[in-house]
């Protein structure tokens, strides 16, 4: 039987303004159905058929809420405009690249009639359709891969032991090196970094950490401060110095000196950085950073360890959009770039998994798995396979068979020919719904205004997005019961179908100085 999702029941403290608040969230689920409802028989539709019939369905639409579709610009002018980043644009243009849709230009400097697209009408209703019908969940992707970090998480975090687990308390199962791409540029190798301990340092650790105060302002080139607005994680190769000295735990190694590769003290290094926590953080905001790593040079001695091919596919499709458009690590995704440092854990004498940073993220692995799980996981295998449902039969469908379990049907023609079919084509069609009247006038504003961007909850919040079952052993009053994306899927699943709650005619959408 699938996972029924319990509700929780309880208040909790806010741990920022210590009142007890009840959670909420923008949207609900439908749950997904257990069973699915299979489709009549398939009709032909290159002839007329006895016994069945044709139509039109004429529906009027009200927007209750503000709507916006997006408009579309010609090849030239997004050749031309739609690169820029808001700052470059001048509000003409802005105007142009986001008017409503519309199949007709603007007029007079004017938007032109708008039209609610046939293509939106068509997915909105096909979403209902499969809702209402107990329809598959077939087209749920296998990426991204779920990825997490639990540093420093507090004892009822459900994340903090798995994450523990593989890292190590303050990360020591966490090494260094450096990646290489073997001559034919078809596998990725790590040549271990040096340890501290191989030159009698006392660090226990697979790298030597340095506290950004301590870096002299302009002694390493291209080097921002973790408060910089435009500061961005990378790596330098740099010269240092050390001293071992005394503290309250007994002898550290300190870094003295530390400078670009020309400025020639005794060591040799490469600078690593990582990120400052505010990628979406406040204007003014201070970094919680400290500290940035320094690898030591490869180990010669040190044989290669080959990365498999699961845990670089597991790497890429885990990436977030930020750590994706890093520039300074190289020509693909993330920290793969032939000489760039990284950070990596062993298990079973393999790599399990590569990051940017020390406490980098890791994958969500299920049980008896070897890779990072990814949402199509979470899908009952009943709801994937078998033959087309109603909304399938309704709207199309296009085979997927090794995804999705969709087979080829075969039917035998009273001439004895046998027709596969592939795909199916959809029976309906939707047309632009056309502007009629208004009562308050056709904008919501006559001039442009800032939205409140919808950034979270993100669908990696497992507390929303997988169902929490407390029969199974997960209270969603407890957090540490809480089920996340290493929990076995017989114990959890995806909620179900996302839809928003209505906001009404006039809902808080405007974006204030504190969100802009």
């Amino acid at each position: 039987m699938s996972s029924i999702h319990s509700n929780p029941e309880g208040s909790r403290r806010d741990t920022r303004t210590g009142v007890q608040v009840t959670a909420r969230a923008p949207y609900n689920f439908v749950p997904l159905p257990d069973t699915v409802v299979a489709a009549p028989e398939r009709v032909d539709q290159d002839q007329y058929q006895p016994g069945t019939l044709t139509g039109r369905i004429v529906c009027q639409l009200t927007t209750c809420s503000p709507t916006y579709i997006r408009g579309m610009l010609t090849a030239a002018r997004w050749a031309a405009i739609g690169q820029k980043k808001p700052d470059a644009m001048s509000v003409d243009e802005k105007k142009e690249k986001a008017p409503f849709f519309s199949r007709f230009q603007t007029q007079n400097g004017q938007p032109g009639v708008p039209e609610l697209p046939g293509s939106s009408l068509r997915g909105m209703v096909r979403q209902m359709v499969e809702v209402i019908s107990q329809a598959h969940m077939r087209w749920v992707a296998d990426e991204p891969t779920f990825m997490f970090r639990a540093v420093a998480a507090p004892g009822d975090d459900p994340l903090r032991d798995p994450y523990r687990d593989l890292i190590g308390a303050f990360a020591r199962n966490v090494k260094a090196g450096y990646l290489h791409q073997d001559s034919k540029k078809e596998n990725w190798f790590i040549r271990p970094a040096q340890a501290p301990r191989q030159h009698n340092w006392p660090e226990k650790g697979a790298f030597l950490k340095v506290k950004e105060r301590r870096i002299p302002d302009g002694a390493v080139t291209g080097l921002l401060r973790f408060d910089d607005p435009d500061y961005e994680p990378g790596y330098y190769e740099v010269t240092f110095d050390v001293a071992v000295q005394s503290g309250r735990q007994g002898k550290y190694l300190a870094i003295t000196q530390i400078g670009d590769k020309g400025k020639g003290y005794p060591h040799h290094g490469v600078l690593v950085t990582s990120g400052n926590m505010l990628e979406t953080g406040n204007p003014g905001q201070k970094s919680p950073r400290k500290n940035h790593a320094l690898i030591l040079p490869e180990d010669r001695k040190a044989g290669e360890l080959p990365l498999s091919p699961q845990v670089l596919r597991d790497y890429k499709a885990g990436l977030s959009p930020f750590q994706a458009s890093l520039k300074g690590w190289g020509d693909d995704k993330g920290v793969l770039k032939d000489g760039a440092p990284v950070f990596y854990i062993m298990s079973g004498g393999q790599i399990q998994a590569i990051g940017h940073n020390p406490n980098f993220r890791v994958p969500a692995q299920l049980n008896g798995s070897n890779r990072a799980a990814n949402p199509a996981d979470f899908v009952p295998a009943s709801l994937t396979a078998g033959g087309a449902d109603i909304a399938e039969r309704l709207f199309g469908y296009v085979e997927e068979e090794a995804r999705t379990g969709l087979v080829a049907k075969r039917q035998k023609k009273p001439n004895g020919q046998e027709i596969v079919y592939r795909s199916e084509a959809g029976r309906v069609f939707f047309t632009n719904a056309q502007y009629e009247e208004d009562t308050d006038g056709i904008w919501y504003s006559d001039s442009p205004i800032p939205l409140k961007i919808l950034a979270a909850p993100k669908p990696t919040t497992f507390q929303h997005y997988l169902v929490q079952d407390k029969d199974k052993g997960h209270n969603p009053d407890d957090k540490s019961q809480l089920a996340h994306y290493g929990t076995s899927p017989k114990e959890t699943q995806i909620r179900g179908y996302k839809h928003y709650w209505h906001k009404g005619k006039s809902p808080d959408i405007k974006a204030s100085g504190d969100d802009l």
